[in-house]
């Protein structure tokens, strides 16, 4: 649905809840993608709050934590390249 929507967050919501079958689960994950990949700015206002009061979560503080532990994998990601890009250096050095 995010794909058909073209990313809009709007319209792969509103795509999802009306598609039938397992609407509500379609609707949240092409929810989350559209939100995730264009930000919080993206979501229509009304919706967040209506959201954020009914499910008594402040969703700016839990992207900020996402995103602080998805930066962290990928410094120790890109630490762990660096060291086996060296051992190999080291390996074919002669």
């Amino acid at each position: 649905m995010f794909a058909v929507a073209g990313g809009d967050f709007r319209k792969s919501v509103l795509g999802g809840v009306n598609y039938g079958r397992d609407s509500d689960s379609i609707a949240t994950m092409a929810g989350s993608i559209a939100g995730g990949l264009n930000g919080i700015e993206n979501i229509p206002s009304d919706w967040l709050s209506d959201i954020e009061k009914a499910s008594r979560r402040d969703f700016s503080e839990s992207a900020d934590k996402l995103s602080g532990i998805a930066r962290a994998i990928g410094k120790k990601d890109a630490e762990k390249t660096r060291a086996t890009l060296s051992a190999r250096e080291t390996l074919f050095a002669n």
